[in-house]
């Protein structure tokens, strides 16, 4: 008798669950979740390119500017996934600075701004991380409109040393107390 309780009592939990999977399972063929609520606030990465299409080039090479990656700037709001809503700094023809300029923003603004998407695997680490509570933001060492290396989107040339991978940025931003030729990653 106590075994039918458990088994009877489980089912409304199993119908839930398997509820729930078939919701999923059909907004995921109706072409994804609810979109977020769109605003004239936005103005598309065409309006974008028109005065920051060397930017826009450079993005378009980038895992960032792919759009077949649901993850991706390009796949949600292009330019302003990252950058907010361009409408006040288009409609004063650039003057206002409404937009998320990351070299005048607080490292950890932008380093939020980043991690709105990079929030898996070891960037989950990054409050209170070492690079974190040295006042760095991801765009100290990473670029993604003009990255320098072959992966990672860094700002420099990262080169292979002993199966370490050593860069040189490393030194001036991550350990300034070493010597400025290399610098060993921990």
């Amino acid at each position: 008798m106590n075994r039918m309780r458990r088994h009877t009592s489980g089912i409304p939990l199993r119908l839930l669950i398997a509820c729930t999977c078939v919701w999923a399972l059909v907004a995921g063929l109706r072409g994804g979740w609810p979109a977020v609520a769109q605003t004239n606030d936005y103005v598309g990465t065409e309006k974008c390119v028109t005065c920051h299409d060397t930017e826009g080039k450079s993005l378009g090479r980038t895992l960032h500017g792919r759009a077949e990656n649901p993850r991706s700037p390009a796949a949600n709001q292009g330019c302003e996934t990252c950058h907010g809503p361009g409408r006040a700094h288009v409609d004063s023809d650039g003057e206002a600075d409404t937009t998320n300029g990351f070299t005048a923003m607080a490292p950890r603004d932008v380093s939020a701004t980043c991690l709105t998407c990079h929030n898996r695997s070891n960037h989950t680490q990054w409050q209170g991380s070492p690079h974190d509570s040295r006042n760095l933001s991801c765009v100290t060492c990473h670029s993604v409109h003009s990255p320098k290396s072959s992966s990672a989107q860094l700002k420099t040339v990262t080169e292979i040393d002993t199966s370490e991978v050593v860069t040189r940025s490393t030194t001036t931003w991550c350990r300034p107390n070493t010597s400025n030729t290399r610098a060993r990653k921990p």
